[in-house]
């Protein structure tokens, strides 16, 4: 029997859930100082986010850390193509 990959996982995901995980990852990844509260913040709702997402969707299938590190990688796919997008008047 195959595994699901990550990519299979997270197509499960709202684009709504998505956009603000997006946000808080930017908001402490990208942050002028690592050790602001803001940016703490962030993280954890961050992490917790995640957490909750592993336990429903991917627990016992993946290891969490393998799990986390494509929610990652998704995120800065997202925040460069949104850099890349022309202005809009």
């Amino acid at each position: 029997m195959q595994t699901p990959s990550n990519d299979a996982f997270l197509e499960q995901i709202s684009r709504q859930e998505f956009d603000a995980i997006v946000k808080l990852y930017d908001r402490f990844a990208h942050s002028e100082d690592p050790f602001d509260s803001v940016a703490d913040k962030a993280e954890a709702t961050f992490n917790e986010n995640v957490q909750g997402w592993y336990d429903s969707l991917v627990q016992g299938k993946l290891p969490f850390h393998d799990f986390r590190k494509a929610v990652i990688r998704r995120c800065k796919l997202r925040i460069i193509n949104e850099l890349k997008k022309p202005p809009t008047a």
